[in-house]
């Protein structure tokens, strides 16, 4: 797994507050910075990749559990 310089927990929130909460955080991030994501919303993995398209950062993981769904990209 990629060495990650923030993480954001966002385990319980609905949309669209889970990508509210990464755009507010990536926007206090350095460019090449990455960040990982964890949440239960299952509609957040789509969402995030037209928000990385759109915002130029990289999508570069996707994992899935029983229960949750982890994302890592890297801010453009």
């Amino acid at each position: 797994m990629t060495e990650v310089d923030k993480e954001l927990d966002l385990k319980g929130l609905n949309c669209p507050l889970p990508i509210l909460r990464i755009k507010q955080t990536i926007s206090r991030m350095e460019s090449g910075e990455i960040l990982k994501i964890v949440g239960t919303e299952p509609g957040t993995q789509r969402e995030l990749k037209i928000f990385c398209k759109q915002g130029g950062h990289d999508y570069l993981d996707f994992q899935e559990s029983a229960d949750e769904f982890t994302y890592v990209i890297r801010k453009g």
